[in-house]
C-alpha cells in the first residue's frame, strides 16, 4: 500500500522488467511488496521490534493490511488529517482502500470529538487516487473508496487557457458534463506536476502565461491541485532524481 514510486521513467522499469508480475498484488519498481491481500496473520516485523523509537506495537490478530491502516490512521486520530493523496493507486487491490477509507472516516470522527469546536478539520476524509493516465472519466477508483482520481489531461489543455482564457470553455463544459451526468464524479486537475513538467517552462516562464494559465486551472470543474513553484513560475532546477522537483541553484 502507497509502495509506489509516481515517476514516468519507474513506469517503465517496471514494464520492461516485470512484465509478467501481477500489476495489482507483485512488487512494483523493484520495490519491496507489502502483502496487502493476504488474509493471514502475521506479527510486528523483527526490525521494528527491535528498532528504538518507532513506537511499532505487536497487533492481536492483524494482517498486514491491518497493520498499514492502523498506522496510516494513527495520524488522522492524533493530528486531525483530513485527506490522503494515494500514489500508484492501481497497484493495490481496492478493498484495501475502501478498509483504509472507512477506518480514516473513524480516525477523524474521533479526532472531532476530542477536539471540538475547531472549525477544521473537515467533516469527511477525503481521498484522492492518482492512476497514470487517468482522464476526467468515471472509473472503478470511485467504488474503491475514492473522492477524485487525479486528470492528466489538463496541462496540455490548458495551454489554450493561457493563451487566451475563453478559450477554456470548451473544455470547461466538457468536463461539467461528463462529471455531472447520471453518477457523478470529481476529478483533480494541475498544470504542473513531478511525473511531468513544470509549465513555467511550456510557457517560456513569461509571467503573463503563468498567470493566465494559474486562472485557467482554479477555473476548471472539479478540484484543482497547485504544485509547488507554479504560484511563482519557478524555473527547472538541475536535474537530481527526478529533475522536475530539484532547487535552483544560484
Amino acid at each position: 500500500m502507497g509502495q509506489g514510486l509516481g515517476s514516468r521513467r519507474h513506469r517503465r522499469l517496471r514494464h520492461a522488467a516485470q512484465s509478467s508480475i501481477d500489476p495489482v498484488r507483485g512488487s512494483l519498481a523493484f520495490l519491496p511488496d507489502f502483502k496487502t491481500e493476504s488474509d493471514k496473520a502475521v506479527d510486528l516485523p523483527i526490525f521494528l521490534q527491535d528498532k528504538e523509537n518507532t513506537r511499532a506495537t505487536q497487533l492481536e490478530d492483524a494482517t498486514v493490511r491491518d497493520y498499514l491502516v492502523t498506522w496510516l490512521t494513527d495520524w488522522v486520530r492524533e493530528f486531525g488529517v483530513d485527506g490522503f493523496r494515494v500514489d500508484t493507486a492501481k497497484h493495490v487491490e481496492p478493498e484495501a482502500w475502501k478498509q483504509l477509507k472507512t477506518k480514516a472516516q473513524d480516525a477523524l470522527d474521533t479526532y472531532r470529538a476530542n477536539n471540538p469546536g475547531q472549525p477544521l478539520p473537515a467533516e469527511e476524509f477525503w481521498m484522492v487516487a492518482e492512476v497514470f493516465p487517468h482522464t476526467v472519466t468515471r472509473s472503478s477508483y470511485f467504488d474503491a473508496g475514492f473522492d477524485a482520481v487525479i486528470n492528466f489531461d489538463l496541462q496540455e489543455e490548458a495551454q489554450a487557457g493561457a493563451a487566451c482564457l475563453p478559450a477554456m470553455e470548451p473544455i470547461y463544459s466538457e468536463y461539467s458534463d461528463k462529471m455531472h451526468g447520471d453518477k457523478p464524479f470529481n476529478v483533480m486537475s494541475y498544470i504542473s506536476s513531478h511525473d511531468t513538467q513544470l509549465f513555467s517552462r511550456i510557457a517560456d516562464n513569461k509571467p503573463a502565461m503563468q498567470k493566465r494559465v494559474a486562472a485557467a486551472l482554479l477555473f476548471t470543474p472539479g478540484t484543482s491541485q497547485i504544485f509547488y513553484g507554479d504560484e511563482s513560475g519557478r524555473t527547472f532546477g538541475p536535474t537530481g532524481s527526478d529533475g522536475h522537483q530539484a532547487p535552483v541553484r544560484t
